[in-house]
């Protein structure tokens, strides 16, 4: 199956129309090696699709994540970032206040909070994407006397 079908299948499958914008918006998230601002898939995509513009990237991203193809957090960058989640097993990270590096964090930490949420609250909780602030090991031990 050829990249624009799967595209056009994922796509319809959510109940959106496809359109050549969003193709290439899904393109430039599925093919990044790392999470992406908005600012960074607009230039991606602009390199085959000049007429894209930053509020169609921001609108289709909305949709896309509102469908749950697409995560949206916020790494501390000042940006919000995205990612292509798809199919793809639920990811998380651990964010350092001071130095901003990410950790990935495994999805086995964060299940047993989405099972008890299901148990105690009848809750559906979006764990697919989550990033938890705090402090590194290395920031920290910068502090110790």
């Amino acid at each position: 199956m050829s990249c624009e079908t799967s595209v056009a299948t994922l796509v319809r499958g959510v109940g959106l129309r496809h359109t050549q914008q969003r193709e290439a918006i899904i393109v430039a998230l599925r093919h990044a090696e790392r999470h992406q601002v908005a600012r960074d898939i607009l230039s991606a995509v602009q390199t085959t699709q000049p007429d894209v513009n930053a509020s169609t990237v921001y609108r289709t991203l909305t949709l896309l994540r509102d469908r749950g193809l697409v995560s949206e957090t916020d790494l501390g960058t000042g940006e919000l970032s995205y990612a292509w989640v798809g199919d793809d097993q639920p990811h998380h990270h651990l964010v350092c206040h001071d130095c901003r590096r990410v950790i990935e964090l495994d999805h086995q930490y964060l299940a047993p909070i989405a099972e008890r949420l299901r148990a105690d609250f009848n809750f559906e909780p979006s764990l697919h994407h989550f990033a938890i602030f705090g402090r590194c090991a290395q920031c920290r031990a910068a502090d110790a006397p």
